[in-house]
């Protein structure tokens, strides 16, 4: 098998949605109406090369037959107009206006397969779908769940967007237009085009606008012909969900005086038809139906995402009757071998929530979250813990893009993770492995946030993790401090008070510079007159160099006189002094016994700390429960660093049950009081739904909040909500003011994002050099995803001379962190031979293990390429010799997940009886399968089966329209 490279590769295009199976039967009829034909009906055995099979029904305008596509062997829908007289005009008409209908491309519009004429009568074929929304509404008798309803309602205003972009302007939407599949979840807008024909067709004999005046709006019920256009299909949305809520439409009667109520009467609110139903759905729909245009959504897609804020907004307690966006396969380039070489497609990688492997933002999707080593801006500290941690966005899931050099957006959450947890999109990637395309581009988190690979993440740890010895000495009773001097009491008690206040124990920086040198000398005096709270404020000054040299040594002893006097706050600072070695030895022991007194002395900073302890195994063994209950005993004195870290206890599950609402409400505890972290990690929670209902307006409000008191990671977050358009709309110009704002701090996960940012020209000027910069200073940092996208730019190469080695490096250091992304690349440069710039010569057992870690998080082309190695017996031990059951294994694993190549393969391994018995009908099968997806192998392979009747009939066109198709493929790309 030949070797591809793919950073060759062009952006494959996603395949136009494949007609569903022949499980289809029935159709849908025509719009309602009386039959103003006075021909009388004759089927017809053929209306083109499609044959007819039977009515399925008609309507005042049109007749819809079930009909049958013998090239492609698929049942079709066939509608023909019907009007007293075909003029030429009208045949013209109606083929414009359908092909224009044609080149719209949506999932949840019906999709118009051909357009033709025979002899006179011109007709369209579409795809066959059971039945109508009418006729769904009409079973439920006219109510829907008011979730359902919005759901149903938002794919259609989405399919409306997308007509509406090419101009199609619907004018009759109304349900028997939509057609509707409840087996499969998909609602599908039908008939573009004919209501404009039907007023060409029809002259009106008695002045009544044309469409169906239940669902007109005001500017169709005035014949105002010059203001009809996109916001009139709007309404008419509009009025399907309000139909959807309240069982009824909102006017009735006469034809006159229904379309009298759309121009003058107000709609009565949705809320007061139905008992119980939220109010807010009454401005949401109300919106729609303004009578004025102007008043309404300003498009369908501005109603879409109306409708989508609102879903988010709220719990789901049921599944919707509609599927979530449809994952678009890429179509995957594939040698013209019995099987398809291991060329890795793009790496997913994900984006927004999903903490998962990668997904359309399926989310995976994995969340990244960067490792806070330094402090953050004043007054809020940066925790120096770092550990593993699962991704976010964008998810949810990575969106891939073949061979374009786009990369990811990554929304940083900072949250303790578990190594052994898998990965989850952003989406916690989080849900189904990503659709993967060629290696050699990274993942754009633009549109859609997607899901992302994991990094080192950090726990708000302050300042100390002592390593301690197991078994710790017997706690000395704790003396009481003694007062202070009586000279100076009243202002250094004023002073220890604010500095409490100022600290919340537990940082207090800023208090210490602002008090000025009155005060720095009043406690310098207070501390060589023997005042414990004098030693504590003037030791922070010695320690810090604010209004003394800086002297960890003399900090340090201070620290211990205060502490030995039985100051709590002073035994917690010693402690630190001890687990870090500033101005004593380091020792670990000793910390912890500082760090017990000072806990068995009520100091909740010495009981947070000990939770970190537990919690990282440090001197200790690793005791989850302990950890949790320090951090309690904390909390409930109202520390605030220790009730974020319970919130990461019931977010994880870590020492106490998984409880995501408990973990909420830690940290609004912790934000309430002013913590900037316990901000952010609420505004995450508000993204993303976890543990309280969706609200990305008061997610930003959190996140403004602690970017205000310095947080880099919320100032990244407001980077995301606007680089993604999460919550508002999408503004590169403000994302790179935050991502700036968060980098200058040295936050790697906005260096990274910088970098993408510069790489793409989303908002800058496109410049490859300034986008590797920030990658490098990202990369520098260790962070996973900076390295992975600095790996490509040297890979593919983009704006640096291709170094083979040098991406190697790089992917490394991301795949030792659990990069999936970067372990396929490591496995396909060790296949190839490119990891060795001498030889060149392939290592397929190293590229195998490689593949297995990918694999293991469940990376989609890791287990097609998995599948390859096996069948081509280059597998460790192989030896050449072919394991076709265990490549049988790999593929299955990797088609279940989307993988078309995988599908492919499989065909060749039932055809050719390779591990199985032979079945050329099942080979068959999937090659259509793969075809049908787009996949040039699997319209070669079934080409070759039609031509020599390989578990079909021989059929020569066929096979010369499935080379056609192949070809087109290769020329697309």
């Amino acid at each position: 098998m030949s070797e591809v490279n793919p950073a060759d590769f062009a952006a494959p295009k996603t395949p136009t949605r494949a007609p569903a199976p022949d499980t289809f039967t029935g159709g849908r009829t025509g719009p309602n109406g009386p039959n103003r034909s006075t021909l009388t009906h004759t089927q017809p055995a053929r209306i083109g090369r499609f044959e007819v099979r039977t009515l399925l029904g008609e309507g005042a305008f049109a007749r819809v037959y079930l009909g049958f596509d013998p090239e492609l062997e698929r049942q079709v829908a066939i509608k023909v107009p019907k009007v007293d007289e075909l003029t030429p005009e009208f045949r013209e008409s109606f083929l414009r206006e359908n092909r224009l209908a044609a080149i719209i491309h949506h999932p949840n519009v019906c999709p118009v397969y051909e357009v033709g004429t025979d002899g006179t009568l011109p007709y369209i074929v579409m795809r066959v779908v059971p039945g109508t929304l009418a006729g769904v509404l009409r079973y439920r008798d006219g109510l829907l769940p008011p979730r359902h309803a919005l759901a149903i309602v938002r794919k259609l205003a989405q399919g409306l967007a997308a007509a509406h972009a090419q101009k199609v302007v619907h004018r009759d939407l109304k349900p028997a237009n939509v057609l509707f599949d409840e087996s499969q979840r998909e609602v599908l807008i039908a008939d573009f085009g004919l209501a404009r024909l039907v007023d060409q067709a029809t002259a009106a004999s008695n002045g009544v606008p044309k469409g169906t005046p239940a669902y007109m709006s005001p500017e169709q019920a005035r014949g105002a012909a010059a203001e009809i256009g996109p916001l009139s299909d709007v309404y008419s949305l509009g009025i399907i969900l309000y139909e959807m809520l309240t069982g009824r439409v909102p006017f009735s009667g006469s034809v006159w005086e229904v379309m009298r109520d759309h121009c003058e009467t107000a709609p009565v609110p949705p809320s007061r038809v139905v008992a119980g139903l939220d109010p807010v759905l009454d401005a949401l729909c109300l919106k729609a139906l303004a009578k004025r245009p102007a008043e309404r959504y300003r498009s369908a897609k501005e109603f879409a995402t109306a409708l989508g804020t609102y879903l988010r907004s709220n719990e789901r307690p049921e599944a919707l009757p509609v599927p979530a966006e449809p994952e678009e396969i890429p179509a995957l380039e594939l040698v013209e071998g019995p099987l398809a070489d291991e060329v890795p497609d793009l790496p997913t990688v994900p984006v927004g929530r999903s903490a998962k492997s990668s997904a359309k933002h399926t989310p995976v999707p994995r969340s990244v979250r960067e490792s806070r080593t330094q402090k953050a801006a004043p007054p809020v500290p940066e925790p120096r813990a770092t550990s593993r941690l699962t991704a976010l966005l964008v998810s949810g899931a990575a969106l891939f893009v073949g061979g374009v050099a786009v990369a990811l957006l990554v929304m940083q959450k900072p949250e303790p993770t578990k190594p052994s947890d898998p990965p989850v999109a952003q989406n916690d990637n989080v849900g189904p492995a990503p659709p993967v395309a060629d290696p050699g581009t990274s993942t754009l988190v633009a549109a859609k946030p997607v899901p992302i690979p994991e990094a080192p993440e950090p726990h708000p740890v302050l300042a100390l993790k002592p390593e301690i010895s197991p078994a710790p000495k017997q706690v000395e009773p704790v003396p009481t401090a003694p007062e202070p001097r009586p000279g100076i009491d009243a202002e250094l008690r004023r002073d220890w008070s604010d500095y409490l206040t100022a600290s919340g124990g537990e940082t207090a920086y800023p208090f210490f510079k602002d008090r000025g040198p009155t005060r720095w000398r009043a406690w310098r005096e207070a501390a060589e007159g023997d005042c414990v709270y004098g030693m504590v404020l003037y030791a922070n000054c010695l320690e810090n160099g604010i209004g003394a040299a800086k002297s960890l040594k003399k900090a340090a002893g201070l620290y211990r006189k205060a502490a030995e006097a039985g100051e709590p706050i002073a035994m917690t600072e010693l402690g630190g002094c001890f687990q870090d070695g500033k101005g004593v030895p380091k020792d670990e022991t000793e910390a912890l016994e500082w760090f017990r007194k000072g806990a068995e002395a009520q100091e909740r900073m010495a009981m947070y700390l000990l939770g970190i302890t537990y919690r990282d195994g440090r001197g200790v063994d690793k005791d989850p429960k302990e950890a949790a209950e320090w951090f309690r005993k904390a909390a409930e004195l109202d520390g605030s660093a220790a009730m974020v870290e319970l919130g990461y206890c019931y977010a994880n599950g870590s020492g106490v049950d998984k409880d995501s609402k408990k973990s909420v409400a830690w940290f609004r505890k912790a934000a309430g009081l002013g913590n900037a972290i316990g901000m952010d990690e609420l505004g995450y929670c508000l993204a993303n739904g976890r543990g309280v209902k969706k609200d990305a307006a008061k997610a930003r409000e959190w996140y403004e909040k602690a970017a205000e008191k310095g947080y880099s990671n919320a100032q990244n977050n407001l980077g995301l909500l606007y680089g993604n358009g999460l919550g508002v709309s999408t503004d590169y110009a403000k994302a790179r003011e935050w991502y700036e704002k968060a980098a200058a701090q040295n936050h790697s996960g906005a260096q990274n994002n910088l970098g993408v940012l510069y790489e793409n020209g989303l908002g800058v000027t496109q410049n490859y050099t300034t986008a590797r910069e920030w990658y490098e200073k990202s990369a520098e940092q260790g962070y996973a995803i900076g390295q992975y996208h600095l790996a490509l730019m040297y890979y593919r190469p983009a704006g640096v001379t291709q170094d083979y080695p040098k991406a190697r490096e790089l992917f490394e250091k991301a795949a030792v962190q659990g990069d999936a992304n970067a372990q396929l690349y490591l496995g396909f440069m060790y296949g190839t031979g490119r990891h060795d710039s001498k030889s060149g010569a392939p290592d397929h057992a190293q590229a195998q293990e490689w593949y297995e870690k990918a694999a293991a998080q469940g990376h989609v082309q890791a287990l097609h390429n998995l599948g390859v190695l096996y069948s081509s017996g280059k597998y460790k031990g192989g030896n050449g010799k072919p394991d076709h059951v265990k490549a049988r294994e790999w593929y299955e694993k990797a088609a279940e997940k989307g993988h078309v190549g995988a599908t492919n393969n499989l065909g060749l391994i039932y055809e050719h009886g390779r591990g199985v018995t032979a079945d050329p009908e099942e080979a068959v099968r999937l090659y259509r399968k793969a075809a049908d997806h787009g996949d040039k192998n699997g319209m070669t392979n079934l080409a070759r089966c039609y031509e020599k009747g390989i578990g079909v009939a021989k059929d020569e066109k066929l096979a010369a329209s499935w080379r056609e198709k192949a070809a087109k493929v290769v020329a697309d790309k």
